[in-house]
């Protein structure tokens, strides 16, 4: 007997794969540029358009597949564990000034709790009812850790002195 995939399922197949794949990249440019020396972006300008990019994507899955009580559960323990898992990483990132401002470097044990991060959502993903969902999530997921991490290191640069906050607006002349 010979199974034959329809066209739907295929495409949906073909969906399905391309997703992972672009959170895989994701996954390994989010860990690779966190070994890297790196300028403090005070703003956290990679992780709003990877935490948008991820929500955009997230509720278009949900048009498609009914969500239970339990697969949402799963995904706000998962955002949980993920948050203080950034919170952790963040005090494993060597913060300092240089002549180009506030920079920033992770170590090995910044990489290692960022596949602990993963792992985590993935033994998530796999308890989940519709798996789609919570691969969907996946870039929603790395955007909000990496805001929650980020947040953590501009706090500490803050507090170290390292980072001043800069007025809101242009300075007034003075007289």
């Amino acid at each position: 007997m010979t199974l034959t995939a329809t066209p739907a399922a295929a495409d949906a197949a073909t969906a399905h794969a391309a997703e992972l794949l672009v959170g895989v990249l994701v996954v390994v440019g989010v860990v690779v540029r966190q070994l890297r020396v790196r300028r403090l972006d005070p703003r956290s300008t990679v992780a709003w358009v990877v935490l948008g990019v991820g929500a955009v994507v997230t509720f278009a899955a949900l048009d498609d597949h009914p969500v239970t009580t339990r697969d949402v559960a799963l995904l706000t323990v998962s955002a949980a564990v993920g948050g203080v898992l950034a919170v952790a990483r963040a005090y494993t990132v060597r913060v300092w000034r240089t002549d180009r401002g506030v920079v920033r470097q992770g170590g090995v044990s910044t990489a290692v709790l960022w596949v602990v991060s993963i792992g985590q959502h993935l033994l998530v993903d796999g308890r989940a009812d519709d798996r789609s969902l919570t691969d969907a999530s996946l870039l929603a997921y790395l955007g909000f850790v990496l805001l929650v991490q980020n947040l953590v290191l501009v706090a500490r640069a803050r507090r170290e002195g390292l980072l001043v906050s800069e007025p809101a607006g242009p300075a007034a002349p003075r007289r």
